[in-house]
């Protein structure tokens, strides 16, 4: 949590022990809810995920997937999906990221910032090319294979 307040982050710890931050991302009117929670047997890494306040319905699966195709072919980090409640649908990114041992209080805030500076470049990709491309959305994935995706995830 100290991490956080030292970048400006205003935050709230869930029960769970996560912690929570709301961003208003500018050149977007989707805002991302980010957790950020350490993980792994040891502690040994930093798990942070964005989530789109945005619903996503069926119409626009095919175009957000192939985005999402679009930028995992340029970026390796953070990886976004979309997550299925029903019909409809969230992006989200994550990002995992190591913390050495004897990480001190100021190299944990560079890897808060880095993590979610990723996540905030990739959400607003997203956001922008889903303005540009939406009239293309029969190009990127067929209405079969979107029916095929939809039966897996269910």
């Amino acid at each position: 949590g100290s991490s956080l307040t030292k970048l400006g982050i205003h935050w709230m710890q869930a029960p769970d022990g996560v912690f929570m931050a709301k961003f208003e991302l500018e050149g977007s009117d989707d805002p991302v809810a980010i957790a950020y929670a350490v993980d792994g047997e040891d502690g040994e890494t930093l798990a942070v995920q964005g989530v789109s306040s945005r619903i996503y319905g069926p119409d626009e699966w095919p175009l957000m997937v192939g985005l999402m195709n679009a930028w995992h072919s340029s970026h390796r980090w953070p990886t976004a999906s979309m997550h299925p409640s029903g019909s409809s649908g969230t992006v989200v990114a994550d990002v995992n990221v190591f913390l050495p041992v004897g990480v001190n209080e100021c190299q944990l805030a560079a890897l808060v910032a880095m993590a979610t500076d990723t996540i905030a470049e990739c959400h607003l990709w997203l956001a922008e090319q889903r303005v540009m491309n939406h009239s293309k959305v029969a190009d990127i994935v067929s209405s079969e294979e979107l029916e095929q995706w939809f039966r897996r995830a269910a």
